[in-house]
């Protein structure tokens, strides 16, 4: 029996993940389709039919899924490991070369650190010192969670020091106002999106809370943020999105045509 549970539980949850996948997709396909320029694509109806795949699309079809499987794994696992750490004596200071970067990383919205665990594990092994910063309370607003982020730097990086900053989703907005407001006694010397986006997504209204508005194309935060002219930003500015992304509507949202140095891939 407790086998037989274990399996009707993976089971569950891999096909939980699976309908949000395709629900995800079918949001995104709804927004597409009802553009005025919109136009069904000129395919055979044989090409629709599963025979039709290729084994690079299955492929991808499959890592799409592991890492959509890995993401809330990581989301789950999370929880417990943030109550053992913060029972645990916090670390004030860090150990680092004055001429060496610090790189750190900030997960989206409702995630947390352990979702970035293989991409801050690669950089440790790569000689990067990695810090993870986990924004707080989901009733805050990205301004808050960009001051938060402020503190955290200031308790364990020397003053002066070089930062590189990582942000997943709502993290790379956390990052841009942190470093166009509250880095003043830190020099950020680039700034890496992921999926970020930048004039915000329609989906914010499945949120909660003040970062979810915050998320709504055309908010405040939104306009303060990108009316920011490149001075305010760091010279190295790289930002990875994907030309499919189901969960900024519309995709356009991740390019953000400010900055000096910007590639979507």
């Amino acid at each position: 029996y407790p086998m037989a549970c274990i399996v009707f539980l993976f089971t569950s949850f891999v096909l939980l993940v699976f309908v949000f996948r395709l629900f995800a997709y079918l949001v995104r396909w709804l927004e597409i389709s009802n553009r005025p320029d919109f136009q069904l694509p000129c395919r055979s109806p044989s090409a629709w039919l599963p025979a039709s795949l290729s084994a690079a699309q299955i492929l991808a079809l499959v890592m799409e899924l592991a890492s959509s499987f890995y993401m809330v794994v990581a989301w789950l696992i999370g929880f417990p490991k943030n109550f053992w750490l913060k029972s645990r004596k916090p670390c004030h200071s860090l150990l680092r070369k004055k001429e060496s970067p610090v790189v750190v990383l900030v997960p989206g919205y409702l995630m947390n650190g352990t979702t970035l665990w293989v991409l801050s594990q690669r950089l440790k092994r790569d000689g990067f010192q990695v810090l993870v910063f986990e924004p707080g309370n989901i009733m805050h607003s990205i301004d808050r969670h960009a001051r938060d982020l402020g503190d955290f730097v200031k308790a364990v990086v020397p003053r002066n020091g070089l930062l590189v900053l990582i942000g997943h989703s709502m993290g790379g907005l956390i990052c841009r106002q942190y470093a166009a407001r509250y880095a003043e006694d830190y020099t950020v010397t680039s700034i890496i999106t992921l999926g970020t986006p930048h004039r915000g997504t329609m989906l914010w209204s499945l949120g909660i809370g003040a970062a979810a508005h915050d998320l709504r194309p055309g908010s405040t935060f939104l306009k303060q943020l990108n009316s920011l002219g490149s001075p305010e930003h760091p010279r190295q500015w790289v930002s990875l999105a994907s030309d499919f992304d189901e969960l900024v509507i519309p995709n356009e949202s991740v390019s953000y045509t400010h900055l000096r140095a910007h590639e979507t891939v």
